[in-house]
C-alpha cells in the first residue's frame, strides 16, 4: 500500500508517476491512496495493475480542492489472465482534470469519478470484461450550473468526457460470454448535458451464450439533455440461452432534446426478454418526439426470429408537457414464436400547464404464440392539470394463439373530448385464451368522444372468456358515433361473457344511420356476460333499439343453455326502449 496524505498542501507526484503492479507470477496489483488539499499527478499517472492471473489493485485519489492528474489512471487485471479488473475513485471537492484514460479492464472493475463542480477527461473510461465474464461499473457525478455543459464526445473540450464510457462484455467468441457492465453519469447542477450516444459502449459477449445488455442511466434532473444524432445500443448478444434479456436504460431530464435520430435499443437475443427504456421530460412545457424520422426511435423486442420464447420488451416515458408519437417509431413486441407482448406507458402533461398526449401511429403490442397481449396505458394530465389524448391508428395487446389478451388504459382531463377514431384490441388468441381489458376515462367535462368506424373489444376468438371494457366520463357526455364494443366469449366449455360498464353525465348515439352494437355474449355453455348504461345527468335519457341514435344491447348466455346475462341501464331521466329486441339476456337455450 502507497499512502500518501497532506492535511495542509497538494500532494504531487513527478513525471514519472507512481506504479504499485504486480510483478510476477499471479500477483494481485496494489494500492495507492492519495489524500490532500489538491493533487498533482505527473505524465506518468498512476498504476496498479495486476500480472498473469491477478486482480487490479486500488487507486483511490480524494481532495478537498482541485485534482489535476496529467496522464492515465490504470488499475487492470493481469492481461491474458482470469484475475478481475480494479477499483478507481476520483473524488474531488472542486474541480477535476484527467488528460489521459481511466481504466480498469478484466470483468468487475469499478471507476468511480466524481466532483463537487466540474471534471474534464482526455480520454475514455473503461471498465471492459477480459475474454469472458461482465463489464465492470462506472460512475461519473458533477455539479456543473455553468453556462457551459457537460460534453460526451468530441468538442469536450471545458467539461466533459472526450472518449468512450465503456463497459463491455467478455471479447472472446470462444469464452463462456458475459454482460454488459453498468454505466451512470449524474450532474446535480442545472446546467445542459450534450451526450453523444455512440460513446457510450455497454456490449455483452460476443460468444455464443452472449450475456445480458448493460445498464445506462443519463441523469439531469435539472437540466437538458441534448443528445446527437446516433444509437445507444443495450441490447443483449447470443444465438442460445434463455437469460438473454436486453438491458435497462434511464434518461431523466427536465428536458430532453435530439439533433436528428436518437435510436434507443434494448433487444433481448436468442430466447431471451426485450429490456427495459424509461424516459422522463418533468419540466413545465418539455415534451417528448417519438419518430423514426426526427426524434427518438425506440426498440426493445423480444427473442429472435423462429425463437421458442422472448417476451416484449418496455417503454415507460414522461413528460411535462405535451408527447407525440409518430410512425413506427415504437417497437416492443416479441420476434419469436413464442412471447408475451411487452409493456408501454406514455405520460403526457405532469406539470404545471398540462399537455396532450398524441399517437399517430397504430400501436401494436399483440403476444405471439402462447403469449399473453402486452400492457398499454396512454396519460394525458392528472386530475388537476389539463392534457388530452387523440389516438388516430389502432391499437392492439391482443393474445397470441392461445394466449389471454393484455390491457390497455387511456386516461384524460381534456376540455376537448378525448378521441378514438381507430380500432382498440385486446382480444384473445386465436386458438384460446380470454378477452382483455379496456378502461378510457376523461376527468374533464368535455367527455368522450367515439368518432365513426370506432370499434372496442376485449372478447374471447377462440375459447375463452369475455374481456372487460370501461369507458367513463363522470363529468361529462359519452359520445360515440357508427360503430361497437364488444366482449364475448367463444368456443366450447363454460365460457362466460365479458363485461361493459359506460357512465356519463349523458350517453349518446350521434350516427345517423344505426344503433350502436354492445355485446357481452357467453358461448356454448357459458352464461351471458354483464353491461351497464349509467347516465348521471338530470335531464339525460338512454335510448334503446337498433336505430339511429339508440343502443342495441346483448348479453345473451350460450347456445347449451346456461344463464342469460344482466343489463343495467340507468338514466338521470328516461329509458326509453323503441324494440325489445335489442334488450337481448335470454338463455339461448331456449329458457
Amino acid at each position: 500500500v502507497l499512502d500518501l496524505k497532506s492535511t495542509t498542501a497538494a500532494v504531487t507526484i513527478d513525471a514519472a508517476g507512481l506504479h504499485n503492479d504486480g510483478i510476477a507470477g499471479g500477483a494481485n496489483g496494489g494500492s495507492v491512496v492519495l489524500t490532500g488539499v489538491g493533487i498533482v499527478v505527473g505524465a506518468g499517472g498512476l498504476s496498479a495493475n495486476g500480472f498473469g492471473n491477478g486482480n487490479g489493485g486500488t487507486l483511490n485519489l480524494s481532495s478537498t480542492s482541485t485534482v489535476s492528474v496529467d496522464g492515465s489512471l490504470i488499475a487492470s487485471a493481469g492481461a491474458g489472465g482470469t484475475g478481475v479488473g480494479g477499483t478507481i475513485s476520483l473524488n474531488s471537492s472542486s474541480n477535476a482534470t484527467v488528460t489521459g484514460s481511466l481504466i480498469a479492464n478484466g470483468g468487475a472493475g469499478s471507476i468511480t469519478l466524481s466532483s463537487s463542480t466540474t471534471l474534464l477527461v482526455g480520454g475514455s473510461l473503461i471498465a471492459d470484461a477480459g475474454a469472458s465474464g461482465s463489464g465492470g461499473t462506472i460512475s461519473v457525478s458533477l455539479n456543473n450550473s455553468s453556462a457551459t455543459p457537460f460534453v460526451l464526445g468530441a468538442g469536450a473540450t471545458t467539461i466533459g468526457i472526450l472518449g468512450n464510457l465503456q463497459s463491455q462484455g467478455g471479447s472472446s467468441i470462444a469464452g463462456l460470454g458475459g454482460s454488459g457492465g453498468t454505466i451512470t453519469i449524474n450532474n446535480s447542477g442545472t446546467g445542459v448535458m450534450q451526450i453523444a450516444p455512440a460513446n457510450i459502449k455497454v456490449a455483452a459477449s460476443a460468444a455464443p451464450t452472449g450475456g445480458l445488455g448493460g445498464n445506462v442511466s443519463i441523469l439531469n434532473p435539472n437540466g437538458t439533455i441534448s443528445f446527437s444524432a446516433g444509437t445507444l445500443d443495450i441490447s443483449s448478444t447470443g444465438a442460445t440461452g434463455t437469460l438473454n434479456f436486453g438491458g435497462n436504460l434511464v434518461i431523466q431530464a427536465a428536458s430532453v432534446s435530439t439533433a436528428g435520430v436518437l435510436q434507443l435499443t434494448s433487444n433481448g437475443a436468442a430466447s431471451g426478454n426485450g429490456g427495459s427504456i424509461s424516459i422522463s421530460a418533468t419540466g413545465a412545457g418539455s415534451g417528448l418526439t417519438f419518430s423514426s424520422i426526427a426524434g427518438i426511435a425506440v426498440s426493445a423486442r423480444g427473442g429472435s426470429v423462429s425463437s421458442g420464447a422472448g417476451n416484449g420488451g418496455k417503454l415507460t416515458a414522461i413528460s411535462g408537457g405535451s408527447t407525440s408519437v409518430a410512425a413506427n417509431s415504437i417497437n416492443l413486441g416479441p420476434l419469436g414464436l413464442n412471447g408475451s407482448g411487452g409493456q408501454l406507458s406514455l405520460s403526457a402533461g405532469t406539470a404545471a400547464g398540462g399537455g396532450n398526449l398524441t399517437v399517430n401511429q397504430s400501436l401494436d403490442l399483440s403476444g405471439a404464440g402462447n403469449g399473453s397481449g402486452g400492457v398499454i396505458t396512454l396519460n394525458a394530465g392528472t386530475n388537476a392539470l389539463a392534457g388530452n389524448v387523440f389516438v388516430a391508428g389502432s391499437v392492439a395487446a391482443n393474445g397470441g394463439s392461445t394466449g389471454s389478451g393484455g390491457s390497455i388504459t387511456i386516461f384524460a382531463n381534456s376540455p376537448l373530448p378525448s378521441g378514438i377514431a381507430g380500432v382498440i384490441t385486446a382480444n384473445g388468441g386465436t386458438s384460446s385464451g380470454s378477452g382483455g381489458s379496456i378502461a378510457v376515462s376523461n376527468a374533464n367535462a368535455a367527455g368522450l368522444q367515439l368518432t365513426g368506424g370506432f370499434a372496442l373489444s376485449a372478447s374471447a376468438v377462440g375459447k375463452g372468456a369475455g374481456g372487460t371494457i370501461k369507458l367513463t366520463a363522470p363529468n361529462g357526455t359519452v359520445n360515440s358515433s357508427g360503430g361497437s364494443i364488444t366482449a364475448n366469449a367463444a368456443g366450447i366449455g363454460t365460457v362466460k361473457g365479458g363485461t361493459v360498464q359506460i357512465s356519463g353525465t349523458s350517453l349518446i348515439n350521434s350516427a345517423p344511420g344505426a344503433a350502436i352494437l354492445i355485446s357481452a355474449a357467453g358461448s356454448d355453455i357459458g352464461a351471458g356476460g354483464s353491461i351497464t348504461l349509467t347516465s348521471t345527468g338530470a335531464g339525460s335519457d338512454i335510448l334503446i333499439g337498433g336505430n339511429a341514435s339508440e343502443f342495441s344491447l346483448n348479453a345473451r348466455s350460450g347456445l347449451g343453455g346456461a344463464n342469460g346475462g344482466v343489463l343495467t341501464v340507468k338514466a338521470g331521466r328516461d329509458v326509453l326502449v323503441s324494440n325489445s329486441s335489442f334488450l337481448n339476456v335470454r338463455n339461448d337455450g331456449g329458457g
